[in-house]
């Protein structure tokens, strides 16, 4: 039997909290720099790159295929393995989202080393929501990544900037909530 890790994601947007049971994962430590190609000694970086937009992003030119596109070559670039690829049309005021829900199961089934978003924001617009996803991502050892926000998630400056990237995606959910 492998030791399991029971992680609370926060959701605001829910009166239940749910719980999440991850394996323990005795890798090393995820980065989010480096060799992709031979990731942590153990080959390739398994990737699972997570799209999502919103009509207001679709219109600005940010569409499903436009990321996607742009993140397999990220991914190539780095010399990682794309995996799964997920893409959601939904609002990233809510966690409670199906490939989102999805990208956790494979996540808790170890399907990835590395989870690629274009921008922090694709994940979650919530900045309680994206510290509780990068907690959980942390714990087991799954580095997320953005390819157009360059963030070392394990510096004490790249922690920073992240939260500085949470913080700002929720500013912008409440400003177009604002605006609506």
């Amino acid at each position: 039997m492998f030791p399991l890790r029971v992680i609370v994601v926060p959701r605001q947007s829910s009166s239940t909290v749910k719980f999440v049971v991850f394996p323990a994962r005795q890798r090393g430590r995820a980065v989010n720099e480096g060799d992709w190609a031979n990731y942590q000694g153990s080959g390739p970086a398994r990737v699972g790159i997570y799209t999502r937009v919103s009509t207001v992003e679709q219109a600005r030119g940010y569409s499903l295929p436009a990321q996607a596109d742009e993140l397999r070559r990220y991914c190539d670039r780095r010399g990682g393995r794309c995996v799964r690829l997920l893409r959601e049309a939904e609002s990233g005021g809510s966690l409670e989202r199906p490939k989102l829900e999805r990208l956790l199961g494979a996540t808790a089934r170890g399907e990835f080393d590395i989870v690629l978003v274009w921008r922090v924001d694709r994940i979650s617009r919530s900045n309680l929501d994206l510290q509780g996803l990068w907690t959980l991502f942390r714990s087991v050892d799954v580095a997320l990544v953005s390819s157009t926000e360059p963030f070392d998630a394990t510096t004490t400056a790249g922690k920073a900037f992240f939260y500085m990237l949470a913080l700002m995606s929720q500013l912008e959910r409440n400003t177009i909530n604002d605006a609506a």
